[in-house]
Order: structure tokens, then sequence, then C-alpha cells
């Protein structure tokens, strides 16, 4: 009989027990989501030497801008067949700590986490690191300059005429290179930009031609290469770009002028030779 009230009342104890803690858990609700600021993500580049760079942007960077750098994770063969990589961001929550928005990641596999942990524990800061890829191969550009009409004779209109020439290589795999001509045209210094990895397009873009005559020409071989994406420069390949500049219809001041007519130039008077008188 004790033994049966001792467990009655062990028994409304318990429950008693159970109620407060679940009232408690009522009033309490569930644990906070940890929310971030910033986020360390690998940021994809366009060179196959090194395919991402450890960034750590602010959310609202991620949401706005690295969120739209979608592609596949980096492989050495994505950039020969003009394939775009994408960002590896790990999935977070951001926002209000009570009802935080959940962002799951972008190139989060197996694979992105190899090269975001730089491991296959996937434990530890960022790194960002790749296996070594496969042996890169290169191109190159040689680039000259092509001129005519020059020197202009007279005084242009409006505009300059240039004393000196300079263009602008800028490729998807880093290289950004300034090459300078010769006034009367040939080739650039540098003549050959080498080591550009195969697979990168390339812009070339003469600098200053704003200010040029209107009636300056100026034209690129191949055409399209002033715009991007530009020229693609395949492995072991030397792909040749020539600028020309044509200076030959530019006005100068005066050269509309009808020139005043021209008069025939008188001859002096030829000289009087008194002859001698002699006196006897």
């Amino acid at each position: 009989m004790r033994a049966a009230t001792a467990r009655a009342r062990w028994t409304a104890v318990a429950g008693t027990i159970a109620m407060a803690m679940g009232s408690w858990f009522l009033v309490a609700g569930p644990a906070s989501a940890e929310v971030v600021e910033k986020v360390t993500i690998c940021h994809r580049t366009n060179s196959n030497t090194n395919p991402y760079v450890v960034n750590e942007p602010d959310v609202a960077g991620v949401i706005d801008g690295h969120a739209g750098h979608t592609g596949p994770v980096w492989d050495p063969t994505l950039k020969a067949d003009h394939i775009k990589w994408g960002d590896i961001i790990p999935p977070f929550d951001y926002g209000d700590p009570g009802d935080p928005t959940h962002f799951p990641g972008l190139n989060w596999s197996s694979e992105g986490q190899d090269i975001y942990y730089g491991s296959e524990t996937h434990e530890g800061p960022a790194v960002c690191s790749t296996p070594p890829p496969v042996e890169q191969q290169f191109g190159s550009l040689s680039l000259t300059k092509d001129v005519s009409g020059l020197p202009i004779v007279g005084t242009p209109i409006d505009g300059t005429v240039p004393t000196s020439f300079t263009a602008h290589v800028s490729c998807d795999d880093g290289h950004e290179v300034d090459v300078t001509f010769p006034i009367t045209g040939g080739a650039g210094t540098p003549a050959t930009i080498d080591q550009i990895e195969a697979g990168s397009q390339c812009t070339v873009v003469e600098q200053g031609v704003d200010t040029f005559r209107t009636q300056t020409v100026v034209s690129y071989t191949p055409q399209g290469v002033e715009v991007a994406p530009g020229i693609f420069v395949d492995a072991n390949v030397d792909v040749p770009v020539t600028i020309t500049n044509n200076f030959e219809g530019v006005d100068v001041l005066g050269a509309d002028v009808t020139a005043p007519p021209t008069t025939q130039a008188v001859a002096p008077a030829a000289a009087v030779v008194a002859a001698a008188t002699f006196t006897g």
C-alpha cells in the first residue's frame, strides 16, 4: 500500500515537472539562428593557373553580386571550351536572428568544398586552392602599326595630330599591357606579348583616338579585336594584330581657300648706257 502511494506521488511530481518544462520550452521558443554579416568565399578569376582567390564580401555583396557568378566548379578543361566557372560560397543565414533568411550556398558540392578548404577533410579556414592543373599551354599576340598621311602639311581645322601611339592590351587571364608604336608605324614595344593562357580572350584598344581629327580613320585587323570579348588566343599560336591610322583626309586651315590670281611680273627697264663723247 505504501509502495503504491509512493509511486502515485512520484508520478504526480514527474507530471508536474514535465508540464513545467513544457511550459518553459513554449515560452522560450526555438533558439535563434546564428546570422552573419560577412562571408568568406572563393571568388572566381579567369585564370587556369589561379582560378580562385579568397574574398570576404559582406552579405549584400554576396546576395547582390557574387551569387550571380554562376557556373560549374572549376576544372582545367573549362577555359578551352569557353565555359566560365562559378564562385564557391558556403551556405549561411542572414537578416533578423529571430526570423533569418537562409542562403543555400553556391557550388557547395564535395568538389567545391575540396577547393574551399584545400583538402578532402572539409575543415579549417578557406584557402581556395586547387589541385595542380594539367600542363598549361600558352599563345601570344604580335602588334604592329600602319600609318598613312603623316606628316600633315598645315594646321588641322580642329582636333590634334598625335606625336606618339599607344594601345592597351587586356586579356581575361590577367594580362594588362600598354604597347607603344613609333610615329611612322611598325612593330610595337613590346612587339610580342607572350605567355597568354590558351583559351584567353584579349582586346586591343588604341588610346587617345577621341582627340584625333574627325577625318582620321582608325581601323583594326582582325576586325572586332577592340571590342569585348576581343580575340581568342589559342595554344601555341601567335595572333597578329594591326592598328591602322589614316590621316590622308584631314582638313587643314586654308586648304579650301581660292588662291589669288597670279600677275605677270614686270621686268625692270634696261639700263641706258650713254656713249662717250670726244671733243677735239
